[in-house]
């Protein structure tokens, strides 16, 4: 998960005391974070990479450095994009093979590619090779992430808190606050928010 649990009860000015618990509010950061990936990402499947961005070499028996003209998303929400590619190629004889593709610079799309030893370049004679990864329309920065899945999963709990069918009378008091504020309130910022990384350069490195 890139959301976390203490950064979502902040968002929403709540406590431990709140009627719901630690485990349910991870529970719902995986629903946020599954649509996150629904709504914003799209998969791609069997691409044939760009060559060695300094030289333009492709797969020759040395070079293991390639692109893709997409950025390459943290599809698993930890942070950490460097294993969120994978691929295979294709030898001589036309037999499958998985490949070891490891993610450089997901916002550039550079990626190294070797056989699955890790170690040795796929060779000269290989007949192609392919990559999958997941994308989206621009780079979006791992603390971008964070806030959308801040919002999102904050949303989701207000409309839980304040759903007749969920809150009980012994929970209305320290619920209020949910039902007094407007109840798109975390879902309109987290709307706005995907409107700005859309529309505004975005400088982070992560």
């Amino acid at each position: 998960m890139i959301t976390v649990v203490g950064k979502v009860r902040d968002v929403m000015g709540t406590d431990k005391e709140l009627a719901i618990d630690d485990e349910q509010i991870i529970t719902i950061i995986k629903i946020a974070e599954n649509r996150i990936k629904k709504e914003l990402f799209e998969y791609r499947y069997d691409v044939v990479p760009d060559g060695n961005p300094d030289t333009g070499d492709t797969w020759n028996g040395t070079n293991t450095s390639f692109t893709v003209d997409e950025p390459i998303m943290d599809n698993d929400f930890d942070r950490d994009t460097t294993d969120d590619c994978e691929g295979y190629w294709l030898d001589s004889n036309y037999s499958v093979n998985t490949a070891s593709v490891v993610v450089s610079n997901a916002r550039y799309g550079r990626i190294t590619i070797k056989q699955s030893n890790g170690t040795d370049p796929i060779p000269a004679d290989a007949q192609n090779v392919y990559v999958s990864y997941y994308t989206a329309d621009e780079y979006i920065p791992f603390a971008v992430m964070e806030d959308l899945g801040t919002l999102l999963t904050a949303h989701m709990i207000s409309l839980r808190l304040t759903s007749p069918k969920k809150i009980s009378m012994a929970d209305l008091e320290s619920n209020r606050r949910f039902l007094e504020i407007r109840p798109t309130m975390f879902y309109d910022e987290y709307k706005e928010l995907i409107r700005n990384y859309k529309t505004t350069p975005i400088l982070a490195t992560s």
